[in-house]
């Protein structure tokens, strides 16, 4: 169903196949509003799964239909990863605050704790299509108004987030604390360019408080393009925003800044005014232009921090790292 990562293939996660039919009917009666039958059950692992088990399970029905649902089962991958400490976050995400709205995802239907293979499993209806990155530009700029969309619905709702204790608050301390990862991983690699981005981190702080002050949403946390799907069967095409893991609380121009990364300076300014047009009149954006500009270098720095904090473990080309900070003190100029 999407992309989670680009290196290794999980295998199949060991199931009953007596309880997993069970399972699958509850799921697709579920999602389809009716009592069904499964007849036949089989699976095959989603191929651009990397690092958690994911497959997509294929149901003959007693009434000769077929359908597929997505499986993702996430368990204690990525550890040390900051963000990835709550491994239910991405159901709840779905059960809890998707559930009954009518927004660009995926239409969950159930799951939960499975304590006969010590994982959660997240059941999702199958989007037969591909990614942005296999898109034509269209699909990104219509991909950004959608994201536009889902930020207005929730800056609409904000109670609706701040109740809920699996997401994350996105303040001045969770953006200086990946600054000090970044600055420690660059370290590691390089005295002189830990010396230039310490210096891009003292400036930054002021960013991090930008950041921290911004009119709140729902926040993706990891909008690469791998991460959005487009199913071009419907009339229109549907965009669909996958992999929540990372979700919280915060300013949403983060997701914009995540999304465009790559995008030659004509198309970044496109999808950015179809992400604008979308969020017009709505309580996300920054009041005027001088401050607009600033939260952007804000963000851009942030999701380069990140980027940095993961580079050790990356084969990278010898000169990315240097490339990146200095991104990082070209974009800190904006910041006042």
């Amino acid at each position: 169903m999407t992309a989670t990562g680009e290196v290794g293939h999980p295998d199949l996660v060991g199931r009953d196949p007596a309880q997993f039919t069970t399972d699958v009917q509850a799921m697709l009666s579920h999602l389809l509003r009716r009592s069904v039958v499964v007849e036949h059950l089989s699976r095959s692992p989603n191929p651009f799964a990397s690092r958690v088990p994911a497959e997509v399970v294929t149901a003959q029905l007693r009434d000769d239909i077929t359908y597929k649902l997505f499986l993702k089962s996430p368990g204690d991958e990525d550890a040390d990863h900051p963000d990835k400490q709550r491994r239910d976050r991405e159901l709840l995400v779905y059960a809890d605050l998707f559930a009954g709205r009518a927004l660009p995802v995926p239409r969950w239907a159930g799951g939960g704790w499975n304590p006969s293979i010590g994982r959660h499993d997240l059941y999702l209806e199958h989007i037969d299509d591909w990614d942005l990155r296999y898109q034509s530009l269209d699909y990104w700029y219509l991909a950004a108004g959608r994201l536009g969309d889902l930020h207005r619905a929730f800056a609409q709702s904000r109670m609706d987030l701040v109740t809920r204790d699996y997401l994350p608050r996105f303040d001045a301390a969770y953006f200086n604390a990946w600054g000090r990862r970044a600055l420690e991983t660059v370290q590691r690699q390089s005295a002189r360019l830990g010396w230039r981005h310490e210096r891009v981190l003292t400036a930054f702080r002021a960013g991090a408080e930008l950041l921290a002050v911004q009119p709140p949403t729902l926040v993706h946390n990891d909008l690469s393009a791998k991460n959005v799907l487009v199913d071009r069967s419907a009339q229109p095409a549907r965009v669909c925003f996958v992999d929540w893991e990372l979700a919280g609380i915060g300013c949403g121009l983060l997701d914009l800044v995540h999304l465009k990364y790559g995008l030659h300076a004509a198309e970044a300014a496109q999808l950015c005014a179809s992400y604008y047009e979308a969020v017009r009149g709505a309580d996300v954006l920054p009041s005027n232009e001088k401050e607009l500009m600033a939260v952007l270098a804000a963000c851009e720095i942030h999701e380069t921090n990140v980027r940095l904090w993961c580079s050790a473990q990356w084969s990278l080309p010898a000169d990315r790292l240097e490339e990146w900070v200095s991104d990082t003190e070209a974009a800190v100029r904006w910041i006042s």
